[in-house]
């Protein structure tokens, strides 16, 4: 079982700040979960060019939140018929890997009937259509999982939100985002809303262990990221990589996109883009390919050397060579 960590209320900016706070600045024993929600928000994902990811005239018209999260993967639209998950566990600094911490989300829904599984890089599914999407990130050796799972979303304002990206689509030989997702409240029994279903997997993942409480100097520091960090539109939206290429592809743990300066045909500086998820380790790619020409047997000496094989969720160091010369 794990211990609670209650998040109240629906601001998005303060939630990641709790989560952010306690994997970085809580001594923890045991693993954590939070279950939360937020008002209608658009969260981005780390690597992602904001711009490029949502109607940002629709969002400001409708009074959107946006969020950056500190995870990869691609953009969410959730409300308050959607209900987020997150695991904090110490001590675990392996690979990005999702099934294991999915397993016991599934077995609380077979518990109201049900049939939950997981399918492609990061969802659940049921009946074939997508009820929850996840991601990871890695930060001092804690993992950080969270998931968002509809109950009854607002599936119009999901689709106007965010833009669509078609190969994403047509790899899962769908026509549309509303032909992808479904809300859980076409199976739940009438009256389970989400508020409900996450007091069902409390007792589920949690059983009847006391909840954590934030020590008395947590709110400050909680406060201070969440205003500072969280909603600042620094961080949201940043800027567009100003880059002579762009390189771009979707393998099979995402979309890559590198965004390159090159001058006599070196790499002088490097940007990291797309839905992917990786360790903290990615943040070393463009100084490992900093001088480098673009040059097969040179690229793979210097990607194998920084042990690039295990930073990147499904994606190999031949992908990122192959995605660099095409």
């Amino acid at each position: 079982m794990m211990r609670y960590l209650h998040s109240p209320g629906l601001d998005p900016y303060r939630h990641f700040a709790v989560e952010y706070h306690y994997a970085t600045a809580v001594p923890l024993s045991e693993p954590v979960v939070m279950l939360w929600r937020t008002v209608p928000t658009l969260m981005v994902g780390k690597y992602q060019n904001t711009a490029q990811e949502i109607n940002r005239r629709y969002a400001d018209e409708q009074g959107l939140q946006v969020v950056r999260r500190p995870s990869g993967g691609g953009t969410i639209y959730t409300d308050p018929g959607t209900l987020q998950f997150s695991y904090i566990v110490p001590h675990d600094s392996g690979q990005i890997a999702f099934e294991g911490f999915l397993e016991p989300v599934c077995a609380a829904l077979a518990d109201l009937g049900l049939a939950a599984s997981f399918k492609g890089r990061n969802d659940l599914t049921l009946d074939g259509r997508k009820i929850s999407g996840n991601a990871q990130y890695k930060i001092h050796g804690t993992t950080v999982h969270h998931g968002s799972i509809l109950v009854s979303a607002d599936i119009d304002m999901m689709t106007a939100a965010t833009t669509v990206d078609y190969d994403k689509l047509a790899s899962k030989a769908i026509a549309s985002v509303r032909d992808r997702v479904v809300n859980l409240s076409a199976y739940l029994p009438p009256g389970m809303d989400a508020p409900a279903l996450a007091a069902h997997l409390r007792q589920a993942l949690c059983g009847h262990a006391a909840p954590l409480t934030l020590a008395p100097g947590d709110e400050a520091a909680i406060d201070q990221l969440a205003t500072g960090y969280f909603a600042n539109p620094e961080i949201i939206y940043g800027r567009d990589p100003a880059s002579a290429i762009v390189k771009s592809r979707r393998f099979a743990g995402g979309r890559l996109t590198l965004a390159l300066d090159l001058e006599a045909g070196r790499i002088t500086a490097c940007t990291l883009g797309g839905d992917i998820f990786a360790t903290e380790e990615a943040a070393r790619l463009p100084a490992v390919l900093a001088g480098l020409p673009l040059e097969a047997s040179a690229l793979r000496r210097a990607l194998t050397a920084a042990r690039m094989d295990r930073v990147f969720y499904r994606i190999s160091i031949e992908d990122i060579i192959s995605l660099l010369l095409s």
